[in-house]
């Protein structure tokens, strides 16, 4: 909950509540339950959460008065990333607590509120009866670490229709294809069915010159995507091909990419450097494919965010 954050894809962060329930392997080491426990809190798992301060509910509203002075300054609106401290689409947590953070994003219609979630698919169950009057300021997001949560997940934020949807593939802990994520069989064909989340479109491979064939158009697609790896306590280091594999994507179909950090882990300066060898294909179980060989990367002392591939990658959805 601060008006200025280290986390280079918002302006400031809102939390309307401290709490959640590990949900995927992206929540082990979450630095918010961390410093939950650090600050004396219990509101992770199956417990109570905790509604913060009546002083932290007005801030939006303060950052709302404020919205000419930020536009005139930075030539765009302010940008609040919503609950870094919980999940806002938590089934745990109380409803009339998220009907008035729905009511306090109402009476800011000066900022653009990003929500990640890892729980797209309570989204639209939890949206508010206004919800087409305040959609065009809402920036629909969820965590997406590996294959088995982009076939998940981004169906369900791709359902959503608000201003942008975006993924944060951070932690990145595996490769993960934007283009090609199994959705089903197409049953006359009996082919497996792709949807590609960049172009908008789901189709099947023609099984004699591989190409693709089209079933679906105008699934929605991904304004956005940001990648980064894992820091903190217990990080787990990310082999470079899976953020530049997601970059390379994303420069193919004209779709914005913001490169966050390296973390703890990076590639090393000289190959005799402590390191440990993480192998491309992560945790996906496709081993016996081609693809790069593994990486050497080495642990850093503290949260390294450096370039990826000699570039400092921010990009926004329209600029």
């Amino acid at each position: 909950m601060a008006e200025v954050t280290e986390i280079s894809w918002t302006d400031s962060t809102w939390s309307a509540w401290w709490g959640c329930t590990a949900l995927s392997p992206a929540c082990d080491n979450c630095y918010a339950k961390a410093l939950d426990k650090r600050t004396g809190g219990n509101h992770w798992g199956n417990v109570p959460r905790r509604r913060t301060s009546p002083e932290n509910w007005k801030q939006p509203l303060r950052w709302q008065k404020a919205a000419g002075k930020f536009y005139a300054e930075h030539g765009r609106r302010r940008r609040v990333f919503v609950s870094s401290m919980s999940d806002f689409y938590d089934n745990q947590v109380d409803p009339q607590w998220r009907a008035d953070a729905w009511d306090v994003i109402r009476a800011c219609p000066d900022i653009d509120w990003l929500i990640l979630t890892k729980r797209p698919q309570n989204i639209r169950a939890m949206l508010p009866a206004f919800w087409d009057e305040i959609k065009e300021r809402i920036w629909s997001g969820t965590t997406v670490e590996d294959m088995t949560r982009a076939r998940q997940n981004i169906p369900h934020i791709l359902n959503i229709d608000s201003r942008y949807r975006f993924i944060s593939g951070e932690p990145l802990l595996a490769p993960i294809f934007l283009r090609s994520i199994p959705v089903g069989t197409e049953p006359t064909m009996k082919a497996p069915l792709y949807l590609d989340a960049l172009e908008g479109v789901v189709y099947a491979v023609n099984g004699a010159d591989g190409a693709r064939q089209v079933l679906v158009r105008d699934t929605g697609k991904l304004d956005w995507v940001i990648a980064g790896g894992e820091s903190g306590h217990g990080a787990r280091p990310m082999h470079p091909w899976w953020p530049e594999l997601l970059q390379e994507d994303c420069e193919a179909t004209g779709t914005a990419f913001l490169w966050k950090q390296w973390g703890n882990y990076m590639p090393p300066d000289h190959v005799d450097s402590p390191v440990v060898l993480v192998q491309p294909w992560g945790t996906n179980g496709q081993a016996n494919f081609s693809g790069p060989p593994p990486a050497y990367m080495t642990k850093t002392v503290r949260k390294i965010t450096g370039t990826l591939r000699g570039i400092d990658y921010k990009e926004f959805p329209n600029g």
